[in-house]
């Protein structure tokens, strides 16, 4: 993931996709397990994979769906990435897949991803988690 902007300019080069069309998906400790929440450029968080995207093509200005992880209470954030779900996520992870799967491919047949951001800004697809 660290070094994922190699392969998304290969894939880019060899499919002629422009930017604009660029569609990453991508984990975010910045909104709880269970959210979903689609974003236009803008910074990149901290995030590795993120940060080696624009390195690779020259820009941070891609559209981004972001899958909430969670962060750690506390620690060294790599090893809590690295890890697996807990049991009570583990429970959740069914709905919280199967309702990002349609968030990504509402995202991909609209041609309104301004109005699909407002839609899904900070969507729970768990909901009974706050």
């Amino acid at each position: 993931m660290n070094l994922s902007g190699e392969s998304v300019i290969l894939t880019m080069d060899f499919f002629k996709i422009e930017v604009e069309e660029l569609l990453i998906i991508h984990d975010e400790l910045e909104l709880p397990f269970g959210f979903v929440s689609l974003k236009n450029g803008g910074g990149l968080g901290g995030h590795n994979g993120l940060r080696s995207i624009e390195s690779s093509i020259g820009t941070r200005d891609f559209k981004r769906i972001r899958l909430g992880i969670s962060k750690p209470s506390h620690g060294n954030i790599t090893p809590y990435v690295l890890s697996g779900f807990s049991t009570e996520e583990k429970i959740s992870l069914p709905s919280f897949l199967k309702k990002s799967a349609e968030i990504v491919l509402n995202s991909v047949e609209s041609e309104d991803f301004d109005n699909m951001i407002k839609k899904y800004r900070k969507y729970n697809t768990i909901p009974n988690i706050e």
